[in-house]
């Protein structure tokens, strides 16, 4: 479903405030994500968990920045019942792979000892 910005909010206090939402913003995963978004819109829903008439996001924290950024005004949403470490995975699972996670699989590869 999709959802206006105003009524998504993050499960992190610390992302609530500018300065917490800038850190969000160093590295490369994140320039990566950017580049793909811009380049492809947004290609996963924002999972999230609903508190009263606003949700919280579980997974998709980045996204929701950077498309607040390119000045998205709505956001498609999957609601799940809890934020369940398990069904989390579950759902990550369902993701259509995208640029930047081909990107931040290489690099996290890279940083393996064999």
């Amino acid at each position: 479903m999709k959802v206006h910005k105003d009524k998504i909010t993050f499960r992190e206090a610390h992302l609530r405030t500018e300065k917490g939402r800038n850190m969000q913003k160093d590295g490369e995963f994140y320039k990566q994500i950017k580049a793909s978004m811009e380049k492809h819109g947004m290609i996963n829903p924002l999972i999230c968990i609903q508190d009263g008439d606003m949700y919280k996001i579980c997974l998709g924290m980045k996204r929701f920045i950077i498309g607040c950024d390119l000045g998205m005004q709505e956001f498609e949403i999957k609601v799940v019942p809890n934020d369940n470490v398990e069904l989390l995975k579950e759902e990550n699972a369902k993701f259509k792979p995208t640029d930047a996670d081909n990107a931040y699989f290489k690099f996290i590869q890279s940083k393996q000892v064999s």
